[in-house]
């Protein structure tokens, strides 16, 4: 065995952003294009790779996997149908279906595009409630070279290739613990080892056949078979080697092809007959995954196998394999020979593929993960297998703010005791869960009061696992620029999997000579999307015409026809360009014309417009049309636009209860950032994401979560409940995947933490939630710190938010300073928004050390989430005062801190530099009396400030921030100063 290469898996530039070559979202890189230009979809990434961290190539993996992003467009049409109340789910052999649009150019892009239905109503599954079978081969490498793949480094840029052999099994070398925790290995993966992490059960067992039962509730499961070990001939460069910038090309569809022929060749080998192994087959082909028949019924044949994995000996080129490097295979899910759809395949079912020996079962969907995965990295993949998307950007790569919150964005978490990443999963996601019909839910209208107690997201259990808010729909103008003459213009769509068209009759009889001419302008993704001029004599038979635009002749299609792709001159300046098609071929008969749009399931661009078109005939003319009204023409899924348009699209908030059970306890051990630089590249830190309301933003106009073509919108998006940005060390913010870790709504202070920035340490201080507390009891009115507004008691926290009246200055100053003629008495001291002293999910109220001594906080369901009390400011304004790590965030020397509203005038002097430790001493000297124990009490706000002003710098780092001490206490009647004595009973009622 040679000796290991330098695993500098991680790109240097990528350490400082925390080991991934990712550019974080917002930092002014992204493209915001006009919609109605440039609109990726579901299937934009056709090639669904994992989402690596050392890497992602996204933003070229220009792939098509129509069958697949078909499928999915229609599933969530029929879900966003049903949820609208406009269809109703029925169940035709035990799946719940749903009638929906057509087969091409359907689903929310397709609507945004202006594309007719073109094909018969079709049904789409919008729940999968059973067992499925998987048929796992695990494939080893030869050493024969492919003439095409010779022993070179065709990619410099990326680590090794060191070797050029295999691999086969266990040769992946076993990391060093010392400066390696990231790295998934273990000496011997044997098909036992496999066979458990697929199908394994038990007490303490995870494996995927676990999770998926955990994650359906029980509604689902998976068995199957896993191989013993099978070679193929070549060695992994001819199936993994990067071609055209799109992962590893189509190679693996020769790897998947390659190993299902060597696994059948042992299995004769062995002494048995085709017959029995086509039975065996037969048994994993159960699932008619797209309904070639057109019947709803889902479960029944359909010649390909359900599920079809290869584990492939070596690492995952996704890791930044340094033995393979760029001949490494990226994990991904695909569909192998999707070019030969309709050639090849079953005979009443010709979906391309490819077929196992002569058994007559066929592979087309395809998945394919590394030796050294971990769960997580087969549980994501089949997520994809399932039908689900990635909720990452899949386009130009990089963070959005999903992130560990969703197995189908950053999958990989681990436990506290194991020694790498990736080896545990999280929840699959509430919106995902939707999709699959796993979610149990409440359905809210929006305006509608409710009040709803959930269980966890993670299981069913008496309680629903989440809440769908219907929102009303969201208007969306789409500028289609303006047309060249009149006021409509002709628009092909812009869709995936499109064949739309605009066809005309022209009578060319007695004629010599024609021409057709127009003005158009496209965005056509070159050689993958065309446009195609074409003649015919009997509307059946059609033929492609050439021509030139804007001076230049047509190109031409893989298949060598003639036609128009990539973008006009002046595209983005929206010009319009000449068109000119010769008719020669037809002069002197009736013919027709037409324009025919035809997109595959990858990439889908602006389109194409034009306007003004015409034939002439011997200089006469005898076809004008400019889309303005009756004419001549057609349109099959072409429309006629003006030059801006308003549509309306469904959107929601999907609410879920984050809590550490099941596999989303994987959340407090598993979130990790790699912050080492070139001293220790594959260690990392770990830190927790946050328990609480988790709500995401489901909006139908979006069918990607690629943050950087449209900036802070998406499909399927987390709603920041604290999306104040958090700075690091250096001063550049924290990549999203840290941002987000308080994401949730809660009723308790954010963890605090320390990661590492290119080795040095920079602390992450936790936020406290937003709270509501009521003003003195006089007053009868509650003040909320967002709005600054005051409302009686009595009254809705949204009510509060609505109102505008502002507390008086003494009011501010009561709070604040807890003066005693406002104290309440007795009985009254109610925390506002707790019904009970713990709540239902809630651990019980935590402790904090102050001066050797315990404190009880008061309990979180005390605090709200979403209301705040202007008087709260003044305490974070002592805060943000303090020094902390972060010297790019502590105000310089010469600079005092202004005094924001609300902030009392006795406190002023701590916000002055230089005044700091005096002050501090004197706050810990002062005590107030409290006549009703007769005894000396530390005022809390007071001391809380004292005690972080006299701290050294580096105990203050590591010392607990209790500055939510403090603000709980607002929530007490009367503010801090009337806080009952700790050694009084606490009232547990509400308001």
């Amino acid at each position: 065995m040679a000796p290991r290469p330098p695993t500098n898996r991680r790109l240097p530039s990528a350490q400082s952003h925390g080991g991934s070559a990712h550019r974080v979202a917002g930092d002014g890189h992204g493209r915001l294009a006009r919609p109605v230009r440039h609109r990726g979809t579901a299937g934009r990434l056709a090639l669904t790779c994992r989402a690596g961290d050392w890497r992602r190539r996204s933003a070229t993996r220009r792939t098509t996997k129509p069958l697949e992003d078909k499928r999915r467009d229609l599933r969530e049409q029929g879900l966003n149908d049903v949820l609208s109340g406009r269809a109703t789910p029925q169940t035709i052999n035990g799946s719940s279906v749903v009638k929906v649009g057509q087969a091409n150019g359907t689903g929310p892009l397709a609507r945004k595009g202006g594309a007719k239905n073109t094909k018969k109503d079709q049904y789409v599954e919008l729940a999968r409630e059973r067992t499925d079978r998987i048929f796992v081969i695990l494939t080893e490498f030869g050493n024969e070279r492919h003439a095409d793949y010779p022993d070179v480094d065709s990619d410099p840029s990326v680590p090794g290739p060191a070797r050029f052999d295999g691999p086969v099994r266990n040769q992946i070398p076993a990391p060093n613990r010392s400066v390696d925790n990231s790295t998934v290995w273990q000496a011997d993966y044997n098909a036992d080892y496999y066979r458990k992490l697929y199908f394994g059960t038990g007490k303490g067992v995870e494996s995927v056949k676990t999770y998926y039962e955990a994650q359906s509730s029980g509604r689902y499961s998976v068995d199957g078979t896993v191989t013993d070990w099978v070679k193929v001939k070549y060695n992994e460069a001819r199936y993994g080697r990067d071609a055209c910038s799109v992962c590893d090309g189509r190679n693996p569809w020769n790897l998947v092809q390659d190993a299902a022929n060597q696994w059948y060749a042992d299995q004769k080998a062995q002494g048995r007959t085709e017959a029995q192994i086509a039975a065996d087959l037969k048994a994993l082909d159960q699932w008619d995954r797209y309904d070639h028949d057109g019947d709803g019924n889902f479960n029944e044949s359909d010649g390909y196998i359900d599920h079809f994995q290869i584990v492939h000996a070596g690492g995952d080129e996704a890791d930044g394999d340094p033995w393979q490097g760029e001949d490494a295979i990226w994990s991904h899910r695909w569909y192998a020979f999707v070019d030969q759809a309709g050639i090849t395949g079953p005979a009443t079912n010709p979906l391309g593929g490819t077929q196992i020996g002569n058994t007559g079962i066929w592979i087309g969907d395809y998945t394919v993960q590394p030796e050294n995965g971990g769960l997580s990295v087969f549980v994501h993949e089949y997520g994809h297998d399932l039908g689900l998307p990635d909720d990452y950007n899949i386009h130009n790569g990089g963070d959005n703010n999903n992130e560990h919150w969703t197995l189908m964005a950053q999958s990989r978490l681990s436990a506290k005791t194991d020694q790498a990443i990736g080896t545990r999963p999280g929840d699959i996601g509430a919106w995902n869960k939707l999709q699959l019909g796993w979610l149990d839910y409440e359905i809210v209208a929006a305006g509608q009061k409710r009040t709803l107690t959930l269980g966890p997201q993670e299981y069913n259990s008496t309680k629903p696992q989440g809440v769908v808010v219907v929102l009303p729909k969201r208007a969306r103008t789409l500028d289609n620029g303006a047309p060249f003459e009149g006021t409509k213009q002709w628009f092909s769509g812009n869709a995936d999997d499109l064949r739309t068209s605009l066809t005309a009759p022209v009578n060319l009889t007695g004629k010599s000579s024609a021409t057709l001419t127009a003005k158009v302008r496209y965005s056509i993704e070159a050689g993958y999307d065309y446009l195609y001029i074409e003649g015919s004599t009997d509307g059946t038979t059609w033929t492609p015409l050439g021509g030139t635009v804007d001076g230049h002749g047509f190109s031409q299609d893989s298949a060598g026809r003639p036609s128009i792709d990539g973008a006009s001159s002046g595209w983005d300046a929206q010009s319009w360009v000449d068109l000119s098609v010769p008719l020669d071929a037809y002069a002197g008969q009736n013919a027709q014309i037409r324009f025919r749009y035809v997109t595959d399931g990858g990439v889908s661009a602006g389109g194409f417009y034009g306007d003004a078109i015409t034939v002439t005939a011997d200089g006469a003319t005898v076809l004008s049309d400019g889309a303005e009204g009756t004419g001549p023409f057609v349109a099959d899924g072409f429309t006629a636009r003006t030059a801006s348009e308003t549509n309306y699209y469904d959107n929601y908030y999907i609410a879920g209860h984050r809590s550490y059970v099941s596999y989303d306890k994987y959340l407090q051990t598993g979130p990790y950032f790699f912050g080492y630089a070139n001293t220790k590249p594959d260690w990392v830190d770990h830190y927790a994401y946050q328990q609480g309301l988790l709500v995401s933003y489901w909006d139908t106009y979006y069918a990607d979560n690629d943050t950087f073509d449209h900036p802070g919108e998406g499909r399927n998006l987390i709603v920041d409940a604290h999306p104040r940005p958090f700075y690091r060390i250096d001063g550049l913010p924290w990549r999203a995947r840290v941002q987000v870790y308080d994401a949730p709504f809660g009723l308790k202070k954010a963890d605090s933490f320390t990661l590492h920035v290119n080795g040095q340490p920079s602390y992450i201080r936790g936020r406290t939630p937003s709270r509501c507390s009521t003003t003195p009891r006089s007053t009868g009115t509650r003040s909320c710190r967002t709005t600054g507004s005051s409302c009686p008691r009595s009254a809705s926290r949204s009510a509060c938010s609505r109102s505008t009246a502002r507390p008086s200055r003494s009011q501010f100053r009561n709070l604040a300073a807890g003066r005693r003629n406002q104290r309440p008495a007795a009985g009254r001291r109610k925390r506002c928004g707790a019904k009970n002293s713990r709540g239902a999910d809630d651990a019980p109220a935590g402790r904090l050390r102050r001066h050797g001594r315990q404190r009880r906080r008061p309990n979180g369901d005390a605090l709200d989430a979403l209301d705040a009390l202007d008087a709260v400011n003044v305490v974070d304004s002592l805060d943000a005062a303090s020094p902390t790590s972060h010297d790019a965030q502590r105000p310089p020397p010469t600079q005092g801190r202004p005094r924001r509203p609300g902030d009392p005038r006795r406190l002023r002097p701590l916000l002055r530099h230089g005044h700091r430790r005096r002050q501090g001493v004197r706050l810990l000297q002062h005590r107030r009396h409290d006549p009703g124990q007769g005894h000396h009490r530390q005022d809390p706000v007071r001391a809380a400030a004292a005690e972080d002003l006299l701290r050294p710098r580096r105990a203050r780092e590591r010392h607990q921030d209790h500055s939510s001490e403090v603000n709980a206490y607002s929530c007490w009647h009367g503010g801090p100063a009337a806080m009952p004595n700790r050694r009084r009973s606490r009232s547990s009622s509400t308001e």
